[in-house]
């Protein structure tokens, strides 16, 4: 199924941003496959698994793993401040903070949440640009796929779950 750039680009936005919140972790952490277009005494430690399924070159890798450490730092110290901005609101929640300061704080978590996705879709723009026409569609559908089984395993698991009472 051929998509639209725009709908490609539109997908990719929303996948990114639903990762950006449910994950606690950057998405561009290390891992520690290795890719079968590059040698094997070098890993892809930089490469997001979910780009390496598309058998990069090794200069496409060596592009990969410059992009994911430019965004690296940044990412992780604005994902470590949510996490923190994220459980001081929990803490003023169970306290007796005022509604001002409580509004101020989410604020806070809202502005830290868009950074962290911004950051992230501009080093995902910028790793798009790497991919050949073909490579950007496997992405594509390797992503719809993963939505489609999210979506199938948590249809399932809510199914599992006793009624509220």
């Amino acid at each position: 199924m051929l998509l639209s750039r725009a709908s490609v680009i539109t997908f990719l936005t929303l996948s990114i941003s639903a990762v950006a919140i449910a994950s606690p972790k950057p998405w561009l952490s290390q891992t520690t496959s290795q890719n079968s277009n590059v040698d094997n005494n070098r890993s892809n430690q930089d490469v997001p698994k979910w780009i390496q399924r598309v058998n990069l070159t090794a200069s496409q890798t060596q592009r990969m793993q410059t992009i994911s450490n430019k965004y690296r730092g940044e990412i992780s110290a604005s994902s470590k401040a949510l996490r923190q901005a994220q459980f001081e609101l929990g803490q003023m929640l169970g306290g007796d903070a005022n509604i001002d300061s409580l509004r101020q704080k989410h604020r806070q978590v809202e502005a830290l949440k868009q950074k962290v996705g911004s950051l992230r879709f501009e080093s995902l723009l910028e790793m798009r640009e790497v991919l050949t026409t073909e490579q950007r569609r496997q992405v594509a559908q390797n992503l719809q796929n993963r939505v489609k089984r999210r979506k199938y395993r948590d249809s399932h698991f809510s199914e599992m779950q006793p009624p509220q009472r």
